[in-house]
């Protein structure tokens, strides 16, 4: 119980931040696509204890390529979405 209240203190102060960051651009946003970016960055940081925005992105990056690769034609032709995802 003392982990899971210390995850979500820090999953808390993460979304005020990023709610907070995004009052402030006065930008819109697609609820979707925040929420599956607090949960990617949410669980790297309570899984790998990562944090720092560029490697999370750089991660999120690799994660996506491999997804979409698991669900294309499996067809080793440079360009194609499962070529970027095994390599």
């Amino acid at each position: 119980m003392t982990s899971l209240s210390a995850f979500i203190t820090k999953f808390d102060k993460l979304l005020c931040g990023r709610l907070q960051m995004l009052e402030d651009s006065g930008k819109s946003f697609k609820v979707l696509d925040f929420s599956m970016k607090m949960t990617f960055d949410a669980m790297c940081g309570m899984l790998m204890s990562i944090t720092e925005d560029s490697l999370l992105r750089l991660i999120e990056k690799d994660c996506t390529a491999v997804s979409n690769a698991m669900l294309s034609f499996p067809v080793m032709i440079p360009g194609t979405r499962y070529y970027k995802g095994i390599m």
